[in-house]
């Protein structure tokens, strides 16, 4: 008896995109005065750029990783490691670097739609309530997600992927390697157990697994090895921290050097 409603749902990053997309995410990294807030608002920009290709397109058409590169450097005194995994789950696709005890049942989808050349997954998602969160323990990850699944257009089997974790790191997402993960005057302002997880992110990245090749040749495209040199030779790296970059730089030159590489040294 009565009227009848049709309901038709709409996943959070559609939601999103309907009162301003990835600008507004920005917005709440812009001016988050907490941890907690900064902790929510990378949340929430990894939550709309993964299951959205459009939301992943806008953020590079508007420059969006310069400016979260900005907005980052002005919130350094709320950055944790949990916010740096964050970054690692736009940048790449495979098991969470500091979430090792769920190996068994969390993998990290990619960024669906990545228009700077990434890997495209198919993977149809099954929400669990033990699945780690980016949100922490604020958000009940169930919740955010599950209206978010759903399956892509593969280019990579995951049965091929499942054999890799934790080692299996696919790089998908340039343009937040080149523009915030390689921008070193944003990373010399954190602690140097942060810088050395970053930089054990890309070392992992470049590591001995099936998927050194892409990750290496993706990297070469950003100028990897000019990135690197450049960051030696600034005066306020410390010392731990230039022994991981040359040793960084030994595993990527294993295969020799590139002759813009040659140049650069």
């Amino acid at each position: 008896y009565g009227d009848i409603t049709v309901c038709s749902p709409c996943s959070l990053s559609e939601n999103i995109r309907k009162i301003g997309g990835v600008a507004v995410v920005l917005a709440l990294i812009e001016v988050a005065e907490s941890k907690e807030l900064l902790h929510v608002a990378l949340g929430l920009l990894v939550s709309v750029l993964r299951w959205s290709s459009q939301n992943a397109y806008d953020m590079t058409a508007t420059r969006g990783y310069h400016l979260l590169a900005l907005f980052l450097h002005r919130r350094m005194h709320h950055f944790d490691i949990q916010n740096l995994d964050m970054l690692f789950q736009i940048a790449a696709c495979g098991i969470s670097l500091f979430n090792l005890d769920n190996i068994g049942s969390f993998y990290t989808p990619p960024l669906i739609g990545n228009h700077t050349g990434g890997i495209k997954l198919d993977r149809t998602l099954k929400s669990s309530g033990e699945e780690a969160s980016p949100f922490g323990s604020q958000l009940d990850s169930s919740d955010i997600f599950q209206q978010d699944m759903m399956s892509h257009d593969s280019d990579v089997e995951i049965s091929d992927l499942s054999n890799e974790i934790p080692n299996g790191l696919i790089l998908t997402n340039l343009e937040m390697m080149e523009h915030v993960l390689l921008d070193w005057t944003l990373w010399v302002a954190a602690p140097v157990s942060t810088q050395l997880a970053l930089l054990g992110f890309i070392e992992r990245l470049v590591a001995m697994h099936k998927y050194r090749a892409h990750n290496l040749a993706m990297l070469r495209r950003v100028n990897i090895v000019q990135h690197l040199l450049v960051t030696l030779q600034r005066s306020d790296v410390e010392t731990p921290v230039l022994e991981k970059l040359v040793v960084l730089l030994e595993i990527i030159l294993e295969d020799g050097l590139l002759t813009s590489e040659l140049r650069c040294v």
